[in-house]
């Protein structure tokens, strides 16, 4: 089976299904004997459909008037349109469009509306649209096309930034440091890392630098208890653990028992022993009464539309709808409700989502806010100096990270501190 009609099965199977771009390409390749740049091609072809499908939907129409379009003919515009840009032909790519005279002619792109132009649902552009005017709106569509660069965070408990930057330098692989985080590497290319030794010692794990920007706006302590109240696989729990130098307790708390299960060989790994994973039903279960009134650090990372990960995973777009949005506001809502009572008096509340949507951002801690009159919103610039990092916006108390101006996945966090 050719890789075009390879990536179009693909690509049915995540419009049909909605499920996960990259789950669904990962589980394709253990199943399917291929090569590596067989693999390469495929995944290539079904991220170009996903960020581009709009357009590459208007460019057939354009050339081929009549022929409606398919996923397996939209997966042959993006092979010309990879063709073009490479100037290299892949091997095996037959050609599945028939031949017309007009395939060469400039195609009009500016005559399309603006959310076509960058693929993008329009009733997301007109939310960002409000939220950011129609340059900012432009720039960050753009952004969100192009693929995103592979960070690794520095276990500092176990090596240096630099030293670990020498050591894979050694093994062919270039970085360059985060110009925010301080633990931070961003790599050349998209190496593997899992079989590295560097990695199977604990000496980092990969992690974009926005979500590790996260980790020090809730500035943990050695000796503090902090929980993590949406832990997942426990990235940002192993963060605060190393931030607090492996002293005090973190309780990686989780209602996906499978994701949680992922921590405790990472913290094996990576040398740490304070993390304490906790599976609950809800956020009301009443495993977390013990808790309540006791941290001094709670991070609430929220379940959220991940909009600020498009460049990663651009099949969300397409499955986002305006009640799916709403559905995420209201359980935003409900954890954050349920996190406030394990706050301890004087301790701080870190609000934090990888969304780019009001709807579930300020608008929650607003809301949030003005019923929960013992919280006051914190500056972020009073608990973390990042006056490197590009588009903060400096007299918002909101942290925000917009992919065009930071480099990063697009992030939102918002301090809050009780104050009794």
């Amino acid at each position: 089976m050719d890789e075009i009609t390879q990536a179009g099965l693909l690509l049915e199977q995540i419009f049909a299904t909605h499920n996960a771009a990259d789950k669904l390409l990962d589980h394709h390749f253990r199943t399917h004997r291929s090569g590596q740049l067989q693999r390469r091609h495929i995944g290539a072809l079904v991220y170009c459909v996903l960020r581009f499908r709009d357009l590459l939907e208007a460019r057939h129409h354009h050339h081929f008037p009549g022929l409606p379009p398919t996923l397996k003919s939209l997966t042959a515009m993006a092979a010309m349109e990879i063709t073009q840009e490479s100037g290299a032909t892949p091997p095996h790519w037959p050609p599945p469009l028939p031949p017309i005279a007009n395939i060469e002619e400039p195609f009009p792109i500016d005559q399309l509306p603006p959310w076509k132009q960058v693929s993008l649902p329009p009733w997301i552009w007109e939310s960002w649209l409000r939220q950011f005017g129609q340059e900012e709106t432009q720039a960050l569509a753009k952004a969100l096309n192009s693929p995103g660069m592979v960070d690794i965070r520095v276990n500092i408990r176990k090596t240096t930034r630099q030293a670990l930057q020498t050591q894979l330098e050694s093994l062919g692989i270039l970085s360059q440091a985060t110009p925010c985080s301080p633990d931070g590497l961003r790599l050349q290319g998209r190496p593997a890392l899992s079989t590295l030794a560097p990695f199977q010692q604990g000496f980092f794990e990969v992690q974009d630098e926005g979500s590790q920007l996260i980790g020090h706006l809730v500035a943990p302590q050695p000796g503090m208890t902090v929980i993590d109240f949406c832990a997942g696989a426990g990235g940002k729990s192993l963060h605060m653990a190393t931030l607090m130098a492996d002293r005090g307790r973190v309780w990686a708390i989780d209602t996906d028992a499978k994701r949680l299960q992922r921590l405790n060989p990472r913290s094996k790994r990576g040398g740490l022993k304070c993390i304490t994973p906790l599976t609950i039903r809800h956020e009301g279960d009443r495993a977390l009464k013990k808790l309540q009134g006791g941290a001094l650090r709670v991070l609430v990372d929220a379940p959220c539309s991940a909009t600020g990960t498009l460049r990663r995973n651009p099949d969300i777009k397409w499955r986002l709808t305006p009640d799916a949005l709403e559905t995420f506001h209201m359980r935003q809502c409900a954890i954050l409700q349920a996190a406030a009572r394990l706050v301890a008096p004087k301790g701080r509340l870190i609000y934090a989502t990888c969304s780019l949507m009001a709807r579930e951002n300020e608008e929650v801690v607003n809301g949030f806010l003005a019923e929960y009159r013992d919280f006051h919103l914190r500056p972020h610039s009073q608990i973390a100096s990042l006056a490197a990092c590009q588009g903060l916006h400096p007299t918002s108390p909101f942290f925000t990270l917009h992919p065009h101006r930071s480099q990063t996945d697009g992030f939102f966090a918002a301090i809050l501190e009780r104050k009794s």
